[in-house]
């Protein structure tokens, strides 16, 4: 059995080698782009939006918004087209789109390019889709940019062009959009539009599987498969979430010794927050009681440090 053992960690070890890169500028999300160039008296109703009291939200910014306040209007636009705080109304959602793109915000400019692509309030016009997200993009929004990758992706008014999808869905990610990171992976993923590079799929989907469900998804079907080998910082921002799975598979590398100190403790302790029985029993048969108590002081510590945060 530790032969067997030793060969894996060896091919394991070598793998990881291979993941060699630095996902240190890719670990956190950004600031979204609704607070790009925003007054204080934005920011103080854009924080009140975030936090879901959308009547409040709604209340403060419509005047705001009449005082001509670009990043407000378009956060108006925004809740009218969702019916967020006010009655949905497209029509309107649209106006205030526009008085906002008219002053250059890229808010508003993001919102036009929106309801042109959608037809919200307005005749469906991909063109000015692409001219609105463009010039969006051009600022910076990363939600432009990663819709104007979905254009192209889809050849939505464009003729198909997976290329410049690639080339729009890294700049959108590289600024901070989770969806674009999940779309670029998948590209590397599939060899859609790019060379396959099972290694860079993994590390964009990293880079989103916080935030998103899908590229969590696709990290543990390509871990369970292994089209990748990771280290216990693949899994680690997951487990302070409180994923079962990035548990389970912590602990799996810890009793394996796969790019950390092999400890069956450390390991026990995973697999006690994980609730993965078959392993936990399988590990007391293993474990004598002292460990056994050390494994579970640090399932605790780890609860407490973590999981009630």
């Amino acid at each position: 059995m530790t032969n067997i053992l030793l060969k894996h960690q060896r091919e394991y070890t070598q793998e990881v080698r291979a993941l060699n890169w630095n996902i240190k500028d890719l670990d956190d999300k950004r600031p979204s782009p609704r607070y790009y160039n925003a007054s204080p008296a934005a920011v103080a109703v854009l924080k009140k939006y975030d936090r879901e009291d959308y009547y409040q939200a709604y209340k403060d910014a419509l005047p705001l918004a009449q005082s001509g306040d670009p990043v407000a209007q378009a956060l108006v636009g925004e809740m009218y087209s969702d019916g967020k705080g006010c009655n949905k109304d497209n029509y309107r959602a649209f106006e205030w789109a526009m008085k906002s793109a008219r002053q250059l915000a890229p808010q508003g400019q993001f919102m036009l390019g929106l309801f042109y692509r959608k037809g919200l309030g307005t005749p469906r016009d991909y063109a000015s889709a692409i001219k609105y997200y463009g010039l969006a993009a051009a600022q910076g929004d990363y939600r432009a940019q990663n819709n104007l990758g979905n254009m192209y992706f889809n050849g939505d008014g464009v003729e198909k062009d997976r290329r410049k999808a690639f080339e729009w869905y890294q700049k959108a990610a590289n600024n901070g959009s989770i969806s674009a990171r999940t779309n670029l992976a998948g590209m590397y993923y599939g060899g859609d539009g790019v060379v396959i590079n099972r290694n860079a799929a993994a590390r964009w989907y990293f880079s989103a599987a916080p935030y998103d469900k899908d590229a969590r998804g696709m990290l543990e079907e390509m871990y369970a498969s292994k089209k990748f080998t990771p280290s216990p910082d693949w899994f680690m921002k997951m487990a302070k979430q409180g994923n079962a799975k990035a548990y389970y598979n912590l602990g799996v590398l810890s009793e394996l010794g796969i790019n950390t100190p092999e400890d069956p403790v450390e390991a026990y302790k995973w697999f006690v927050l994980a609730n993965a029985k078959k392993r936990i029993e399988r590990l007391e048969r293993e474990l004598n009681t002292q460990q056994i108590l050390d494994g579970q002081r640090r399932a605790k510590v780890w609860q407490e440090s973590w999981v009630k945060k």
